[in-house]
C-alpha cells in the first residue's frame, strides 16, 4: 500500500464503501437484536474518539468494517460481532481474522468517491434516534473534528438509551430508511459454511502461534 493510500481521505473513502456495502444486509436482517447490535458496532466504528484519527487506527477501523460486511453476507455474525462492542477504544483486530476474506486485507480495492464517514442516518434509525444531517459530507480535518465533537456531545445519552430501551421504530420506519431502491437488490453469494470458517480460523491461529514460537526459537539461537 502506498503512502497515498494511507491518507485519512483515502481510508475514509474506503470506509464509506464498506458502509454502503453492508447497508442492505443490515436493514433486511431478520433478527432485530442482531440488527441493532450491528448498528451499535457501526456507531462505534464511526466514532473517531474510539478508532483514532491516524492511519493505524483508520486501517483497523476499516478492517472491522470489512469483516462485518463479510459476515453479513454469510448470514452469520461471529466474534467480535457476536456481542455488543466493548466500552473504550476499538481493539486491534487479530491478524488471523484475515482468513475470513477471499484475499489479503491489504489487497484489492475498488474505486470510491473521496467522501467522509459520518454516522449514517439508517444506523441512527436502528439506534432509535432521528438522523442528523449536520454530520456533513466532507472529509476535511475540520469536518472530522466536527464529527468528533458531535460524538462527545451525544455519547452519554445515546449509550443510556441503548442500554435501557428497546428499538422504538416501526417496521414501516425501517422501510422508509432505504432511500435508494438499489439497496433492495441482493446478489446470491456462495460462502463457506460457519463450521468451515471456524475451522479455517482455528488453523490460522495455530499457524500464527507456530510462527511466533519459531521466531522466539530463532531469537534464542542467535543469542
Amino acid at each position: 500500500m502506498s503512502m497515498h493510500d494511507d491518507t485519512p481521505e483515502r481510508l475514509d473513502a474506503d470506509f464509506d464503501r464498506y458502509l454502503a456495502d453492508m447497508k442492505p444486509y443490515v436493514l433486511k436482517h431478520p433478527n432485530r437484536t442482531e440488527r441493532q447490535r450491528c448498528a451499535m458496532w457501526i456507531r462505534k466504528l464511526c466514532d473517531p474518539t474510539m478508532c483514532g484519527s491516524g492511519p493505524v487506527g483508520l486501517k483497523n477501523r476499516n478492517m472491522y468494517a470489512r469483516l462485518l460486511v463479510h459476515m453479513l453476507r454469510r448470514g452469520v455474525l461471529d466474534a467480535p460481532f457476536a456481542s455488543q462492542p466493548d466500552q473504550g477504544c476499538l481493539k486491534t483486530l487479530p491478524t488471523y481474522m484475515s482468513i475470513y476474506f477471499d484475499e489479503p486485507l491489504s489487497a484489492g480495492r475498488s474505486s470510491a468517491q473521496d467522501v467522509a464517514a459520518p454516522l449514517p442516518d439508517w444506523v441512527a434509525g436502528e439506534l432509535g434516534r432521528h438522523g442528523d444531517d449536520t454530520w456533513g459530507s466532507s472529509s476535511s480535518p475540520k469536518d472530522r473534528t466536527r464529527r468528533r465533537r458531535l460524538f462527545e456531545e451525544e455519547k452519554a445519552p445515546c449509550r443510556s438509551r441503548m442500554a435501557s430501551s428497546p428499538l422504538d421504530h416501526s417496521p414501516r420506519g425501517e422501510a422508509d430508511m432505504i432511500e435508494d431502491p438499489r439497496y433492495l437488490r441482493e446478489r446470491p453469494i456462495l460462502q463457506p459454511s460457519p463450521v468451515e470458517m471456524k475451522i479455517k480460523v482455528s488453523e490460522a491461529k495455530h499457524q500464527e502461534e507456530k510462527l511466533r514460537m519459531q521466531q522466539r526459537h530463532d531469537t534464542d539461537v542467535q543469542k
